[in-house]
């Protein structure tokens, strides 16, 4: 299920660490190495930064198991995801080369 941005503003920041934990609590991931993984689960067409965003654009497509998983799934990724008003600076591609 699509999760839409409340607000239009622009990506900014993203935390990956929070996004990656989310794909484990929803089982795709292990925090075992006994645990099984549920492979229709996830987190597909995510936002990039600097992407402008709206309530008619996803943040993210997040596949999971029920509505009480992706409902808390959906709330991490809200928080993980920072959106400000105008568009950032650009990163640059290459930051030093040694």
């Amino acid at each position: 299920m699509f999760l839409p941005q409340e607000a239009e503003g622009y990506v900014s920041t993203m935390n990956t660490r929070e996004v990656g934990l989310i794909v484990v609590q929803l089982g795709g991931g292990r925090k075992l190495t006994t645990d099984r993984l549920d492979y229709s689960v996830g987190i597909t067409e995510i936002c990039r930064l600097g992407d402008c965003i709206d309530p008619s654009r996803a943040i993210a497509m997040l596949h999971a198991d029920s509505t009480a998983s992706w409902e808390q799934a959906a709330a991490i990724l809200r928080v993980a995801i920072g959106v400000i008003d105008q568009a950032p600076k650009a990163n640059p591609l290459v930051y030093s080369l040694h």
